[in-house]
């Protein structure tokens, strides 16, 4: 299983995990499982997004979301293709409609994840 991970919490970073094993490791194809010190103050309802580039290669099965205490009742993730520091095509996305404040959230793929590549940015 490889996973995807998101500190949103609005704290919000990205990041994608290797297989299980590695996952469990704490190894991610994007980002880390640092939750970061500063909230995201954006209201519900608004779209935010982040650049980060691939250390290793991979296909994510889901996406990892650290919700802090100003929980929303749903929440939507995805993974685009990067064009000048800018979202470009969307890859892969999930919905989570529990979600749980304070803690890490799991939201599933839909569809057939494409394979991540390592040096690049996402």
């Amino acid at each position: 299983m490889r996973r995807l991970l998101v500190i949103a919490g609005l704290l919000m970073t990205f990041s994608v995990a290797q297989p299980a094993a590695a996952a469990a490791s704490g190894t991610f194809l994007l980002g880390d499982k640092n939750v970061e010190s500063s909230p995201d103050t954006n209201g519900s309802g608004i779209t935010q997004a982040f650049s980060y580039t691939a250390v290793a290669s991979g296909v994510p099965t889901d996406v990892e979301v650290y919700v802090g205490s100003n929980a929303a009742s749903a929440l939507r993730a995805g993974i685009y293709s990067d064009s000048s520091g800018t979202p470009s095509r969307l890859l892969a996305s999930g919905t989570l409609s529990a979600v749980t404040a304070n803690d890490w959230n799991d939201v599933q793929l839909g569809g057939s994840p494409p394979s991540l590549t390592s040096g690049t940015r996402y």
